[in-house]
């Protein structure tokens, strides 16, 4: 199945529909109790899954570094970061589970410790631009977001894409770049006030790429 097949398929959210029903439950519980809920560690009889594209994040050094894909990032802050679905959420797992058998990868999920910015990234085999996967992104998405604040190209050292838009009140910004033939989202989020003051800080964050 394709990608846009795949988004197509209940993940027009931009996040997935599992992100979704954390979204809603923020409203009855509060931001860092749903973020920290999304990402508990759950026990699941599911079987593990074999992984495209293994990476490991070094808490002590805040690095997360992908041998497979030959990339490294270093997060600014204290962020708890999650790379091995048997170790997420129950929601989480069935999402990578399901980009899984559609030819993508979960590489990673997490959020800051005090639980008010949420992170994840994707990683497929696309051969696309990383301007005409934005698009596509995007185009999908239209319908379920509530406020689109448009594409920004932010090509320096590489090509990158930045996307930033509302939903159930939090605030999204996905950056789309490429490693050769293979197409990444990274995806930050927190409510509309944390955001703004933490942008800088995504931007660093991305910044910080490092290929190898």
């Amino acid at each position: 199945m394709s990608d846009n097949q795949e988004v197509m398929n209940n993940r027009k959210a931009g996040v997935g529909h599992s992100w979704r029903e954390l979204l809603k439950f923020l409203h009855r519980k509060g931001l860092s109790q749903v973020l920290a809920f999304g990402l508990l560690v759950l026990i699941s009889c599911s079987p593990s899954i074999n992984l495209y594209y293994p990476g490991h994040f070094f808490s002590a050094d805040n690095v997360y570094r992908n041998n497979s894909l030959r990339f490294a990032m270093t997060f600014m802050g204290n962020w708890d970061i999650y790379t091995d679905p048997d170790q997420m959420s129950r929601s989480n797992r069935s999402y990578a589970r399901e980009l899984h058998q559609n030819g993508l990868e979960l590489l990673f999920v997490g959020s800051t410790a005090e639980g008010f910015h949420g992170t994840r990234a994707i990683a497929g085999n696309l051969n696309k631009s990383a301007l005409e996967y934005a698009y596509n992104i995007q185009e999908l998405n239209s319908e379920f977001v509530d406020k689109d604040l448009g594409l920004e190209d932010l090509t320096e050292k590489m090509e990158l894409i930045r996307w930033t838009y509302e939903r159930s009140g939090f605030r999204f910004t996905e950056y789309f770049f490429t490693l050769g033939t293979y197409n990444l989202r990274l995806a930050f989020w927190a409510a509309p006030d944390h955001f703004e003051r933490f942008l800088v800080v995504y931007d660093d964050i991305v910044g910080s790429i490092v290929r190898f």
